[in-house]
């Protein structure tokens, strides 16, 4: 069985009031796939192998903004496909200040 992921850019809204974000929109959606995303996946927490229950399976896990910077390199340095469409996302995800979100189905 492969591996497809999916990275989306999503951008908050935050009350004016009290601060709090209140929702959230998918901006920008990217997708690859192959097994050389189980080597970032495991570094993150997401996958763990021979687990009993994939507590990520199919959910959506919002990346901290060290491991966003960790999944530019590692996209850039192993190419996977859809390689430049990825972390051209996650550039302008940085840039723009919003939220990276990762989903992955094996």
């Amino acid at each position: 069985m492969g591996l497809d992921i999916t990275f989306k850019q999503r951008k908050n809204f935050v009350c004016p009031e009290c601060g709090k974000t209140v929702g959230s929109v998918d901006v920008l959606e990217e997708s690859s796939y192959g097994r050389v995303w189980y080597e970032f996946l495991e570094s993150i927490g997401y996958y763990v192998p021979d687990a009993q229950k994939d507590e990520w399976y199919g959910k959506d896990m919002v990346l901290t903004r060290e491991q966003v910077q960790e999944l530019y390199r590692f996209t850039k340095e192993k190419e996977p496909f859809d390689w430049y469409a990825v972390i051209h996302m996650l550039a302008v995800a940085m840039a723009e200040g919003h939220d990276v979100a990762i989903n992955a189905d094996w």
